[in-house]
């Protein structure tokens, strides 16, 4: 598991503290998420930092704030932040744009939707530090649940691959076989039809839905749910209201999961010679849920979530990603952004 409290447990604070800990931390809006977000962030620094950082907060939901964080930027342009962090994809666009010369950690955001923001951002040069914490689980995660909750052999069915489209990043993952694990699993961008997934579970032991699938054809997963559930194949979610609504199972990262990570990316980062940050990681702290009722009416008796959770932590399974940024003349620069 990607846990860095063990790098921090020997941290000298008067090492930390000769850093000029100057940090600004933009939300997209007051939504409860985002509230939760930044106070798991704060509790997780609090222990070892606690007056050591000078920390600013804004918001932003709409126009009239959008403008208020230009005018702050401006105010406030002869003094460097050593790191903004943004915290959803709103706050992301609008720091990338007004202050593309500052290192920024985007967090509480898709990874489809950071990378887009990014590609259509200014960019400063190949020494701006950008990384993200993404709130979408890597489908090896969620492969993963899948083969610890069906049988030895069983056949997977992946809706909304991430690795289906453009690739301009490389992922890594640590942990478990990755060949093995991707045994008996077929990957497909998108769901067509009603008819293309009658076909499909013909063929399939256990379907998962990710959250792109989702963005890719809203109105579809109703029907993969009830269509899976009458021929008695369970689907794996991505979110606790998936669950709720007929997946079997899901594994997800809560606010303040992504809180916490952020805090140890932040203070890896104040440690480290240039306070260069990490390339872009997936969420190292989830849950995972599960639906009695509909496992019990698949035949799949007392489905434990804490067993599971704990089978997905022991296999370290941790993923990151090499970026290639595309920057605004179209021509891709040969470099990782880290």
């Amino acid at each position: 598991m990607f846990v860095m409290l063990f790098c921090l447990s020997g941290v000298s604070l008067s090492a930390v503290s000769s850093i000029n800990n100057n940090l600004l931390i933009v939300r997209s809006g007051d939504a409860p998420a985002y509230l939760a977000v930044e106070s798991s962030f704060r509790a997780g620094i609090s222990q070892y930092l606690e007056k050591l950082v000078s920390i600013k907060s804004l918001s932003v939901s709409d126009s009239s704030d959008r403008k208020k964080l230009d005018v702050f930027f401006s105010v406030n342009k002869q003094k460097q932040f050593d790191l903004v962090i943004t915290v959803g994809a709103q706050a992301t666009h609008d720091v990338l744009n007004l202050a593309p010369d500052s290192p920024v950690l985007s967090i509480f955001i898709p990874r489809q939707t950071y990378h887009a923001i990014v590609d259509q951002a200014p960019y400063a040069g190949l020494d701006v530090s950008r990384s993200s914490i993404y709130l979408d689980q890597p489908d090896e995660r969620l492969i993963l649940l899948s083969k610890s909750i069906a049988r030895t052999g069983a056949k997977v069915s992946l809706f909304g691959s991430s690795d289906v489209g453009r690739a301009l990043k490389t992922r890594t993952c640590d942990g478990v076989d990755l060949s093995y694990l991707m045994g008996n699993v077929s990957r497909y961008p998108e769901l067509l039809s009603s008819n293309y997934l009658k076909r499909t579970l013909k063929h399939s032991d256990i379907l998962i839905a990710t959250a792109k699938l989702v963005k890719q054809s809203p109105n579809a997963i109703k029907w993969m749910l009830y269509m899976a559930y009458q021929r008695n194949v369970p689907v794996i979610g991505y979110s606790r209201a998936f669950v709720d609504a007929g997946a079997i199972a899901a594994v997800y990262s809560s606010p303040e999961n992504i809180g916490r990570q952020a805090a140890e990316v932040f203070l890896l980062q104040r440690q480290q010679a240039g306070n260069k940050l990490p390339a872009s990681v997936y969420p190292a702290y989830f849950q995972v849920s599960v639906n009695q009722n509909v496992a019990e009416a698949l035949g799949f008796q007392h489905l434990n979530e804490d067993f599971l959770r704990k089978t997905l932590v022991e296999s370290a399974l941790n993923c990151r990603e090499r970026y290639v940024p595309v920057p605004a003349n179209g021509v891709k620069q040969q470099v990782s952004r880290r």
